[in-house]
């Protein structure tokens, strides 16, 4: 970690110094027609939130993915779609 000021600072996800990444609010919850609904802040520079909208049907499915997600270390990887391995080890303790 460097203590001088850099104007070019590289906020990227392969600097270490970087230990609280930007996240998005994000909300969760269930439209008029039985959907969940997964809603983020807009950015500064964008007119509207993002919205996915998922039928109750394939929820079990993503939940499912979501939890094999959660339940390995993350992987600090700026490369789109990047799979995490199955031997990575649980979380935690």
């Amino acid at each position: 970690m460097s203590g001088d000021y850099d104007d070019e600072f590289n906020w990227r996800v392969e600097n270490s110094d970087v230990v609280v990444p930007d996240q998005r609010a994000t909300a969760v919850y269930v439209n008029g027609w039985g959907q969940a609904v997964i809603r983020q802040e807009r950015a500064w520079d964008e007119e509207r939130d993002t919205f996915v909208v998922i039928d109750h049907a394939h929820l079990p499915t993503l939940i499912a993915a979501l939890m094999k997600i959660a339940d390995v270390a993350p992987v600090r990887d700026d490369s789109p779609g990047t799979v995490v391995p199955d031997e990575a080890g649980p979380v935690g303790p």
